[in-house]
């Protein structure tokens, strides 16, 4: 009787665990489009562009378009960045940025957010700056994913390949 009843036990437990994968999936979208930039032929930084789905850039709006103007002024921005952005920094702003394969720290800088006002969508600019940039580089990758799976990214870049779950990664190759 007890083995039968672990067997039980092992085919609730079973199930309720397929049941809650099958229900785990992103509910916030971003449409990256990163910009590798270089000066004087040095790197320099990622130029980050995120554009926010209609659900979650209503969210936002109603949170921090304090007039309804649909125009982000200063302070907006700042409560953009303090209620909405900022909080992704435990996981890394949902980034992985690799210099020749080497995982690289970065700061994130000059974050600022605009709306569309045909389409609602807000989005934000922001920059990832490496600490510290090899003196040679081959290849730069920019992988981002949200390990939660709670957002996905996609991109119309043609070159962005999928990663794992719901992720993109971008690659150049340098020299």
């Amino acid at each position: 009787m007890k083995y039968i009843l672990k067997i039980f036990n092992f085919i609730i437990v079973f199930i309720i665990l397929s049941i809650s994968f099958i229900y785990a999936h992103p509910h916030l979208f971003i449409e990256s489009n990163p910009t590798f930039v270089f000066k004087e032929n040095k790197f320099a930084c990622v130029q980050i562009q995120w554009i926010w789905d209609e659900l979650f850039s209503d969210a936002i709006l109603m949170d921090c378009d304090k007039n309804n103007d649909l125009e982000f002024d200063k302070e907006e921005i700042n409560s953009v960045y303090k209620d909405c952005f900022i909080y992704i920094q435990e996981y890394d702003f949902f980034t992985i940025l690799e210099i020749n394969s080497n995982k690289i720290e970065y700061d994130v800088t000059d974050f600022t957010a605009t709306i569309d006002k045909k389409t609602r969508k807000v989005t934000y600019y922001f920059n990832f700056r490496p600490k510290k940039v090899p003196s040679k580089i081959k290849q730069i990758t920019l992988i981002q994913n949200d390990p939660t799976i709670y957002t996905s990214f996609r991109s119309k870049d043609k070159n962005a390949k999928e990663y794992e779950y719901y992720g993109i990664q971008f690659e150049m190759e340098v020299e």
